[in-house]
């Protein structure tokens, strides 16, 4: 084993002293490498695979940690909102549809991922294994993701120790976690898995210029291949398809600098070539993505035979980069300006393309969806970046700079591509931080390199590959330091492992659908299927953020929350309750409330949930609105609208009268006062609905009602005298 590590500093030596004193570094080491943990000897190496298993296992790990909300017993319950619609839509794709039709018929921005899980759910078992493959792909997804990250990190450094430390700087970034987690069956696992392909493969051609020929066009059809996977997994893929333009256009002013240009970036504008071919195939046979999504790797193809062309003209004469620069600037200008001129209708395309997408992102601010805003909205510049992507900014960026200055003295494209696909998604995050998973996962590359960098600065490592002069024979083992040292570099890890996890745990938590929630799905499937109801009478509104969780467990019907977003703040921060209720008639079967800080003391939440329909001291009491379940500590209630019993009748004239009864709630078991007010006009007469059947008492009033279930559920007319 190398020992050649740098001289320590006085600090650093009695930092590893200390270490090994509060560290159990024999065991560590010993667990680690085996032996007594003495120092290092003949043999101690630790196998690459078996670390790069480690570091996915831990990988996956994270990813579980979500296990228990997720799998409940028969419910398969998955995070958040959105993944209920890709249930929704497999499941019809498989009922209603042949498998060959899937993309189309479902409307969906994202038809290759639609029709990738109706074919597993097809091999799997069909219907009854939809959820189970929507909940588990993304985690398939993110161990794809890590062994990418490791081959990608490799092929740019030759370091397998940066390739595992970026594996482990993936595993632990919050977001990705968040947005790759068991349950979460998002779009977004998917975009990461064809993103990371795709620049994988554009800096293997990069890097491995002095591959034989059969493995560069092998490559090539990889990385075609990825981009069409890319462009056809999402309606947005043209803004991740930005970076990989400007990566080839900012490599080539390196590789201009090389002996052979047009050898290098040839195998890539090949792979373009694939991407537009299979792309159009895919959208004018199967009609997935509208023209312009379809359109983005056919002009990838056209700049990319522009650049290649320039390079072979500019290396000709004498491989400046000023002068390529120059020209594809110049290019670039005068392609839009022939695009606006020539072909006005490419050029409106795109700018309806783009006043589309501001468009929706002014939609959907203000509406409380976390990934809208900026990366550093939530939690300001410093815990805004830590809490969401770990330690990878801290590190990973001035890794960045290293690389751009490093790729460009030593002329090193690959440098400069992935530095490219950081910057970009760097600027997307401070708009949305939605991008900023995208950020982490090329982040995660340079945090290595940060990492191994940092840690040779602690005399804790040798130095990184790119740093020596001479590369290892072989790296298909891990050389541990000894174990003082082993001791403090495990320390350092574990606090970023430890402190990403906590936050990781954080981010999931509020993903995960709660109990109280869960129980009350459960309770109004039941209500709605012994009561033989179909949809819409099960419908449940409820916040949109939860409505298609609430919907596809209770009635199956989770393809939209528009309704829910449209109606349920306006009707709980509102009045009317009556007026309200010819609204959701024969629309709504359930409707959900939740605890809520300072709602106000005359909405609809204070009649519903505080007062369970009741009138009370600041409101008056709901007549078409049943208080039926209720978790433990009332923090989930759910109501169901009904005609109610119409009371009429006469007394005192211009007087105020109470009458209240007892109703049990379902869940907890409690009895509750439901109470109303009636107040009689000049003549005595009166009308009031009430909600719920019970024996009723009228206060000050030797008087009792009785209203019968079939009363409420089919709106009965009584009638008393007072």
């Amino acid at each position: 084993m190398a020992t050649q590590y740098y001289e320590a500093t006085p600090w650093i030596k009695t930092a590893l002293s200390e270490a090994h004193k509060i560290v159990p570094a024999d065991w560590l080491y010993s667990a680690m490498v085996g032996g007594d943990g003495s120092d290092a000897s003949e043999g101690s190496a630790i196998s690459l695979r078996v670390a790069l298993g480690i570091a996915l296992a831990l990988l996956v790990a994270i990813r579980l940690i979500p296990i228990d909300s997720v799998l409940r017993g028969a419910d398969v319950v998955l995070l958040s909102n959105d993944p209920y619609a890709y249930v929704y839509w497999v499941e019809r794709a498989l009922t209603e549809q042949q498998i060959s039709d899937v993309a189309p018929t479902t409307g969906r921005a994202e038809p290759l991922l639609i029709w990738t899980l109706t074919a597993f759910s097809f091999l799997l078992g069909g219907v009854e294994r939809v959820d189970l493959v929507v909940a588990w792909y993304p985690v398939a997804t993110a161990l794809i993701s890590g062994l990418l990250v490791f081959v990608l990190a490799r092929t740019m450094t030759d370091d397998v120790r940066i390739a595992l430390a970026a594996v482990v700087m993936l595993a632990v970034t919050p977001l990705h976690v968040s947005r790759t987690a068991l349950g979460f069956g998002d779009h977004h696992a998917f975009d990461y898995m064809w993103l990371l392909l795709t620049a994988t493969a554009l800096i293997w051609l990069l890097v491995r210029t002095d591959a034989d020929r059969r493995r560069r066009w092998q490559m090539a059809a990889v990385l075609g291949g990825a981009l069409a996977g890319q462009t056809l997994a999402w309606g947005a893929s043209p803004l991740m398809l930005v970076p990989t333009a400007g990566a080839v256009g900012a490599a080539s002013l390196i590789v201009i600098r090389t002996d052979d240009p047009a050898r290098t970036l040839a195998p890539v504008v090949a792979g373009f070539a694939l991407a537009a071919v299979l792309t159009q195939l895919a959208h004018h046979t199967l009609a997935w993505h509208d023209p312009f999504v379809a359109a983005t790797p056919v002009l990838l193809f056209g700049g990319g035979l522009i650049v290649l062309g320039l390079l072979a003209a500019i290396d000709r004469m004498d491989r400046s980069w000023p002068a390529l620069l120059a020209a594809e600037s110049a290019v670039v200008g005068l392609g839009a300006a022939v695009a606006w001129f020539v072909a006005p209708g490419a050029g409106a395309a795109a700018l309806e393309q783009v006043q589309g997408f501001n468009a929706f992102v002014e939609g959907l601010e203000g509406t409380g969806i976390g990934e809208t805003t900026s990366l550093t909205a939530a939690f300001g510049p410093i815990l805004g970046p830590l809490i969401l992507l770990g330690f990878s900014p801290f590190v990973g960026l001035p890794a960045t700079a290293w690389g751009v200055v490093r790729g460009w003295r030593e002329r090193e494209p690959a440098w400069i591509a992935l530095a490219v696909y950081v910057l970009w998604f760097l600027g997307l995050a401070f708009i949305q931080r939605r991008w900023a998973v995208q950020l982490g996962l090329f982040l995660s590359v340079f945090a290595g390199v940060g990492f191994i960098m940092f840690a040779h600065w602690l005399a804790l490592v040798l130095p990184p590959v790119p740093f020596r002069d001479e590369p290892p024979e072989t790296q298909d083992a891990i050389e541990p330091p000894d174990r003082q040292r082993l001791a403090l570099l495990g320390g350092l890890g574990a606090v970023g492992i430890g402190s990403s996890t906590i936050y990781s745990r954080f981010i999931l938590s509020q993903l995960s659908i709660d109990d109280g929630a869960y129980e009350a799905a459960t309770w109004m499937r039941e209500h709605a299927d012994e009561r033989d109801w179909s949809y819409p009478q099960n419908y449940v509104l409820s916040s949109w953020g939860r409505a298609r969780m609430f919907n596809y467990l209770v009635n199956g019907e989770s393809g939209s929350y528009s309704y829910a977003r449209q109606h349920y703040e306006d009707f709980i921060f509102g009045g009317t309750p009556a007026e309200w209720y010819g609204r959701f008639k024969d629309r709504v079967g359930f409707i959900i409330t939740r605890a809520r800080v300072g709602p106000g003391l005359r909405n609809n939440q204070a009649r519903l949930h505080d007062n369970y329909g009741s009138a009370g001291s600041t409101v008056t009491g709901v007549g078409h609105y049943r208080a039926m379940w209720e978790s433990e500590g009332g923090e989930v209630k759910i109501f169901t609208p009904v005609p109610g019993a119409t009371v009429t009748g006469t007394g005192p004239a211009e007087t105020v009268f109470t009458l209240s009864t007892t109703v049990t709630v379902d869940g907890t078991g409690r009895a509750v006062p439901y109470r109303r007010r009636i107040e009689t006009d000049a003549e005595g007469a009166f009308s009031i609905v009430l909600a719920n059947p019970g024996e009723y008492e009228f206060a000050d009033r030797d008087v009792t009602l009785t209203v019968e279930e079939a009363d409420v559920r089919d709106g009965g007319t009584l009638s008393v005298e007072l």
